[in-house]
């Protein structure tokens, strides 16, 4: 981050696009590995990131912080419990760093896709019905959106991107 910051002179924007679903498993056959993996993919990595840019959007007192949350961590399913708590977690975690950082005009939001359209959810659901998935460009411009002056007073929210489902 540093590195960047010299070089750009200012971090002003923070996108968490890290995350993913390894496969799901009821909790009974869940391992503590692959547990530590869902959590270390989807909220690991949001702390790892967000701690290293803090101090340098505290010390321009401006920032904004977007991670892409899930639908399933708004409400757990049957056989994705590991990936429903590390998503659960991050909403959490984003709510967090919104509060501590509105005082320094750090503003966090996080989105929730239901089913984003990529390759490889397509290859991995071939009977779905792709119509109703989110499009990676509907999620650009929500993010587009969260990063501009228009969103100014959008600190903290959990923003539902559900397509039509």
């Amino acid at each position: 981050m540093d590195r960047v910051s010299t070089h750009w002179g200012r971090i002003d924007f923070l996108l968490h696009l890290i995350g993913g679903f390894l496969g799901g498993v009821q909790i009974h056959a869940t391992s503590l590995q692959q547990w530590q993996q869902m959590m270390e993919l989807n909220l690991k990595t949001a702390f790892l990131f967000c701690r290293a840019v803090l101090p340098i959007m505290i010390k321009q007192n401006y920032g904004r912080i977007i991670t892409v949350g899930s639908k399933g961590g708004l409400q757990g399913t049957a056989g994705i419990a590991a990936y429903a708590a590390a998503k659960a977690g991050l909403i959490n975690f984003t709510q967090s760093l919104a509060a501590e950082g509105k005082s320094h005009n750090i503003h966090a939001n996080v989105i929730i896709p239901s089913i984003i359209d990529t390759p490889e959810n397509r290859q991995a659901m071939p009977r779905a019905d792709f119509k109703d998935w989110v499009t990676p460009d509907s999620l650009a411009k929500v993010i587009l959106f969260l990063c501009s002056d228009d969103a100014n007073d959008i600190n903290g929210a959990t923003i539902p991107v559900f397509g039509k489902s």
